[in-house]
């Protein structure tokens, strides 16, 4: 794995604290909050659970977070920040509609995700897996969809955190917050692979584009 641009203190599939014990009166690693790195030719780390290769899909560009939502946050989904701790702490999954996500969760991480108080990559640009939602979909998600989150009963739900394809069109009564505008301004990314209606819970390539 190559680093393009900015210095890391570990790789993608892995979180600072390494399986240690966090003392949450003293956590480690706070100047690192918020810092930005880019990687290239990334592989799929020893023992990861993401069947993906992404040596052909350009650069990942990742922001380093720590993880406050006081559960553990499992990879391939989408974060939302803490209320005033832009860029630097999330506290869960997005759960509204449209709702601006944070990025995704690292989706080299092992199955258990990143356990609370830890520090770990959401990637906010480049080709990731990304998990697909619980239920069926209206319809097909093809090549070059436009994806945007969709809502949930909380932001730790096992149903938070997913997205779905935008079909519609512009009218005058979607150009609010909440209607197509929203969406647009909000989607996560465009989908690089197709799934059918049936494929639920299945990683789906995305390339995000969740501003940094």
């Amino acid at each position: 794995m190559a680093i393009v641009s900015g210095s890391t203190p570990f790789g993608l599939g892995k979180t600072f604290a390494q399986g240690t014990t966090i003392d949450s009166a003293k956590l480690g690693g706070v100047s690192l909050e918020g810092q930005v790195c880019t990687f290239t030719n990334v592989v799929v780390p020893s023992g990861s659970t993401t069947l993906r290769t992404l040596l052909n899909d350009g650069p990942i560009q990742a922001r380093l977070v720590r993880n406050v939502s006081g559960i553990a946050l499992l990879p391939g989904r989408l974060a939302i920040y803490k209320a005033g701790q832009q860029d630097k702490r999330v506290d869960g999954y997005t759960n509204t509609t449209a709702q601006r996500a944070a990025g995704v969760v690292d989706p080299w991480l092992p199955a258990a995700g990143v356990p609370a108080n830890d520090l770990f990559w959401i990637i906010i640009s480049g080709t990731v897996p990304v998990r697909r939602s619980l239920s069926n979909s209206a319809a097909d998600d093809a090549e070059g969809d436009t994806l945007y989150a969709i809502t949930a009963a909380t932001s730790q739900a096992t149903t938070a955190g997913r997205f779905t394809r935008w079909v519609g069109t512009f009218t005058a009564a979607e150009t609010t917050d909440g209607g197509a505008f929203a969406i647009q301004r909000n989607a996560i990314g465009l989908a690089m692979s197709a799934c059918t209606t049936a494929g639920t819970n299945q990683n789906m390539s995305i390339r995000i584009r969740i501003d940094p």
